[in-house]
């Protein structure tokens, strides 16, 4: 979906009119990754930059079945742990534990001793994170589109301590 925005008294050198301005809600991946190409290309002349190196950690059963997985980018001294996942039928029995201690050392191996995450109210993870060792430094609160509100945790952990 394609949004036209109208600038009107505003000059912007290099557009061709008020109406270049453009605003696409669900844009092709292409056009995100020439906007994103570009930044990196930016930031490549004013700081080295490392490649984030992604990684993916997972369980699955005797038959091949996923049971859980954690997906992560290590880079920038930082762990960041984007998605923790376990089964239904498998939680509470340890393996997102296990999981998040293999991404840990993982992340150590590679010369990384800092990791952080973010989760939402909504989810009922602080507390595992926290007995993990993980530690809330901000918190962002929203809403869904039926109104609920709820926050959003930042969360980080220095991984040289035990």
């Amino acid at each position: 979906m394609e949004l036209r925005l109208a600038a009107r008294g505003v000059a912007y050198p290099g557009l061709m009119s008020e109406d270049e301005l453009r605003v696409e809600l669900e844009p092709a991946a292409e056009l995100s990754e020439a906007i994103r190409s570009g930044l990196i290309h930016a930031n490549r002349t004013r700081v080295t930059l490392e490649p984030i190196k992604h990684v993916v950690v997972h369980a699955r059963d005797g038959s091949g079945r996923l049971l859980g997985g954690v997906i992560a980018g290590l880079g920038f001294s930082w762990a960041y742990v984007d998605v923790l996942w376990v089964d239904e039928a498998e939680r509470r029995r340890g393996l997102g534990t296990k999981l998040l201690a293999r991404l840990e050392e993982v992340a150590r191996q590679q010369g990384i001793f800092k990791a952080r995450l973010n989760t939402a109210s909504f989810q009922g993870q602080v507390a595992f994170y926290e007995r993990r060792g993980y530690q809330v430094f901000a918190q962002l609160p929203f809403a869904t589109p039926d109104g609920q509100q709820h926050v959003d945790y930042f969360m980080k952990k220095d991984l040289t301590a035990p």
